[in-house]
């Protein structure tokens, strides 16, 4: 499993992004976590749908196309549901709901993800 950070205008939104890619990282995503935090997601291509059945808190799904442009964002998707991100979906970014402004991240942005340690400036966050 890889890591970056989650940028947009080269700013960093989300210090520290699980880069899930294989079919054994996308079967268990965030099943069995009792947290994400602040700061924290995880990313998962390809994916285009999303289930919440064995996850313990609520998540802020963001469904980002080829090109990493988020096509459809759901806010505080609470356990036992589902979420399906369109035909333009190819990947989905989970976040924790609630600690990332709302503004942070839109439908229509265009996020990039950058390896390794967590840029200058630190995370966009709701406070």
């Amino acid at each position: 499993m890889k890591t970056a950070t989650l940028q947009k205008d080269g700013r960093t939104v989300v210090a520290k992004v699980e880069r899930l890619t294989t079919f054994a990282e996308r079967s268990v995503g965030v099943l069995g976590r009792k947290s994400l935090g602040a700061g924290r997601g995880v990313y998962l291509r390809p994916c285009s749908a999303i289930h919440t059945f064995a996850v313990r808190f609520a998540l802020d799904v963001f469904f980002l196309s080829r090109e990493d442009r988020i096509v459809k964002v759901v806010r505080n998707l609470r356990p036992n549901r589902m979420a399906f991100g369109g035909l333009k979906a190819k990947a989905v970014l989970e976040l924790e709901a609630g600690w990332l402004a709302e503004d942070a991240l839109r439908e229509g942005d265009v996020v990039t993800f950058a390896e390794g340690a967590e840029r200058p400036g630190g995370p966009v966050n709701s406070s």
